[in-house]
C-alpha cells in the first residue's frame, strides 16, 4: 500500500499543480480510500483477516461516551 501511494504521489502532484484546493483535497481523499482498499484486499488475499472478521471488528468498536 505504501509503495503504491508513493508512486501515485508523484503523479498526483503533477496532476494537481494548477488545480483548485478543493480538487486537490478530493484527489488526496481518493488516494487515501484507494490505499485503504488495497490494504484490505492484501489482508484478505494473504489470509490475515477475512471480510467477515473485519466487519465484525468494526461493528464491535464503540465510540467513547462524551457526556461523562
Amino acid at each position: 500500500m505504501g509503495g503504491l501511494l508513493w508512486l501515485t504521489g508523484a503523479v498526483a502532484r503533477a496532476l494537481t499543480a494548477g488545480m483548485h484546493s478543493i480538487a486537490q483535497a478530493t484527489l488526496a481523499g481518493m488516494l487515501i480510500v484507494g490505499g485503504m482498499a488495497i490494504y484490505a484486499l492484501l489482508l484478505a488475499l494473504f489470509g490475515v483477516l477475512s471480510w467477515r472478521e473485519a466487519v465484525s471488528a468494526i461493528r464491535q468498536t464503540t465510540a467513547p461516551d462524551l457526556r461523562n
